[in-house]
Order: structure tokens, then C-alpha cells, then sequence
């Protein structure tokens, strides 16, 4: 996929790659940086064009979609850059970042150590900071609070891993506001 091969992310070859959000703002700059001897799916709320990946069509809202897709696929790596950008402090910002970025985590990373992914990456944000004492840390929004959560999920210390097979995960906490563009990316 990389027309550069400086530029690309080193994977081992072979590997089997699935990459969320792939139409996102760190998506679309991840994507072409993904070397050619790997095999690349990328999942959106529609199915796209192919550009090197297979693209699948899924709703992280609805509940199973990642558990599902992860179990089929069975990958080696995941890279999970989708998620609900609401920056918003209201209600209504509640339902779609939990279920989108907290449930469609969990489900992931549960079925990531059932077919025993070896590596993860997860997008957070520096929007998750907590504010507050460490004893009762309070995320400033639902956005940060979801993905708080689901980077803690991730983190190298949960136990959530699966006992015959530990993965390396990684949490990338980008700089970017919901919706705001990104101007250069290093996802690994």
C-alpha cells in the first residue's frame, strides 16, 4: 500500500492487519503508510474502494460488529483509530461515545485475545485527561470519559489479555479536538 517505502510502518510480512476508521483523520494517513507485504483490512461505516485493503462495511454503534469482525478475521495486528468524535458536554454526546468508543473497545480487545492478536494499537486523545484528584479523576466530557475508559481497557496492565498469550499494546493519545484535521501522524 505504501508508495513510499521510507515512509511505511513496519509490520512483520505476512501479517494480517485491521485497521478501524480507516476513512478518519489519522485513518486516511495511516493507511498508505502500511507496507505491501501485508494484508490490510480497513472497516468504515460504508464499504470503499479498494486501495491495497479489503474494506468492510460496520457500524461500531451496533453492538457485536467488532466482536464479530474481529473473530472472522482473526488478525495478527489491530489497529483501532475509529470512534465517536462528539465533543460536546451534553446528554445527548452520552450514548454515542459510550457505545462507540467504550462498548466497540471492549468487544474488540475481548475477541482480540480470543484468537490471540499479538499487537494492538488504540487512538485515545489527550481530550481523556482527567482533571481532579487522583483519587476521583473526572474526564472533562462523555468523549474524554469514553475514551479514558477504553484506553485504560487497552493499557499493558489490564487483565482482560488472554492467559496462554500476552499482546503489546499501545495507546496513542493524538493532540487533535473531535472533527479537527490532523497534521502528521506516527501511529507506532
Amino acid at each position: 500500500m505504501s508508495a513510499d517505502p521510507t515512509a511505511s510502518i513496519a509490520l512483520p510480512a505476512g501479517s494480517r492487519v485491521l485497521v478501524t476508521g480507516g476513512t478518519g483523520l489519522i485513518g486516511r494517513t495511516v493507511l498508505p503508510l502500511i507496507a505491501d507485504d501485508v494484508e490490510v483490512f480497513a472497516v468504515s461505516r460504508s464499504a470503499r474502494e479498494s486501495n491495497g485493503a479489503t474494506w468492510l462495511a460496520r457500524d461500531l454503534a451496533q453492538p457485536g460488529s467488532m466482536r464479530e469482525t474481529v473473530l472472522a478475521l482473526e488478525p495478527h495486528i489491530v489497529i483501532h483509530l475509529a470512534g465517536a468524535n462528539v465533543g460536546d458536554r451534553t446528554l445527548a454526546a452520552v450514548d454515542p461515545t459510550l457505545t462507540t468508543n467504550l462498548v466497540a473497545t471492549v468487544e474488540l480487545l475481548e475477541a482480540a485475545a480470543r484468537v490471540n492478536v499479538s499487537r494492538i494499537v488504540v487512538s485515545g486523545s489527550l481530550l481523556e485527561e482527567p482533571a481532579g484528584s487522583d483519587v476521583f479523576p473526572i474526564p472533562p466530557s462523555p468523549y474524554g470519559a469514553s475514551r479514558w475508559a477504553s484506553s485504560a481497557y487497552a493499557s499493558p496492565g489490564c487483565s482482560m489479555r488472554s492467559s496462554t498469550r500476552r499482546w503489546r499494546s499501545f495507546v496513542r493519545r493524538t493532540p487533535t479536538a473531535p472533527g479537527r484535521p490532523i497534521r502528521s501522524c506516527s501511529p507506532m
